[in-house]
């Protein structure tokens, strides 16, 4: 919740439940998964973890 508050403009809510539903089928790597964390903790506003 913290990170859609901050945002200006809210992402499509079809395509997320589509792939709620269907399930991510895309495979991710560790940068793509470490981005992910980064963004997490950036919406939390806390420092990023070492």
């Amino acid at each position: 919740m913290a990170a859609l508050s901050r945002v200006e403009r809210l992402p499509e809510l079809g395509p997320m439940l589509e792939r709620v539903r269907t399930g991510a089928t895309d495979d991710q790597d560790a940068l793509t998964q470490l981005d992910a964390a980064r963004g997490i903790v950036a919406a939390f506003g806390s420092e990023e973890p070492r």
